[in-house]
């Protein structure tokens, strides 16, 4: 995405991405979903008052419920290809593994700005 691009390779702050997103929004990439995204990263942590992103406070760590497994049975069941619930689902997976992510990026080589 252009948010993990621009956060990653080039290295830019919350707030840096939200003036990026506003102005894009102001020309031919106009839409509701740049408006909010600009939106989302101008939004700041009040309850620790640090005055920091809460994109940057969020514990990038989902849980689950189990509908999008129960989901994907049905599907199978049914013989319906559901690719989109089956990314969102392997996503959700791998986000519940924050421990393991941690462990793995202080070995592995990766993309640094």
């Amino acid at each position: 995405t252009a948010y993990e691009m621009l956060r990653t390779l080039g290295g830019c702050s919350a707030d840096e991405l939200e003036t990026i997103f506003k102005e894009w929004n102001k020309g031919a990439l106009d839409s509701f979903l740049i408006e909010i995204t600009g939106k989302i990263l101008g939004q700041k942590d009040n309850i620790a008052k640090n005055n920091k992103s809460m994109v940057e406070v969020i514990l990038d760590q989902s849980g689950s419920k189990g509908t999008g497994m129960w989901t994907m049975e049905e599907a199978a069941r049914r013989g319906v290809p559901a690719p989109t619930i089956a990314a969102a689902l392997e996503a959700r997976y791998l986000s519940a593994l924050k421990k393991d992510r941690v462990s793995a990026s202080q070995v592995l080589a990766g993309v640094h700005p």
